[in-house]
């Protein structure tokens, strides 16, 4: 990612946030980004927003898989995988999901803002 970064953006600051998934606060990774000169490591409060609409692509796939998870439990991942496409086809066959994620991201940034920084699901 760091030489795509430089080629883009060869005398601009370079930020990185991340969320505060446990895999992200590991030793080996925190030790990696202190030893980065070239870019400052965001400060990510806990709990706080993740207004990327992607979330809730995910979140709305794995509702779909939920729904329709079949029993008995895929065996394979190749199963498993299959049941991943066909929910992810299902939540983007549904011609209003992108736009009405678009017209989401006002509310609920008015929310954060309302919530000093935190997200809560309406």
């Amino acid at each position: 990612m760091l030489p795509s970064v430089r080629v883009l953006y060869p005398e601009e600051p370079f930020f990185f946030q991340q969320d505060q998934h446990r895999v992200h606060k590991t030793d080996f990774v925190q030790e990696w980004f202190a030893s980065q000169q070239e870019f400052e490591l965001l400060d990510w409060p806990p709990c706080s927003a993740d207004l990327n609409p992607m979330e809730d692509v995910w979140a709305k796939t794995k509702q779909e898989m939920a729904d329709k998870w079949p029993s008995p439990q895929p065996k394979t991942s190749d199963a498993l995988w299959e049941l991943v496409a066909d929910a992810w086809d299902e939540v983007a066959s549904k011609a209003d999901f992108a736009a009405e994620l678009v017209r989401s991201l006002p509310r609920r940034m008015r929310q954060v803002t309302e919530n000093e920084g935190y997200w809560v699901a309406l």
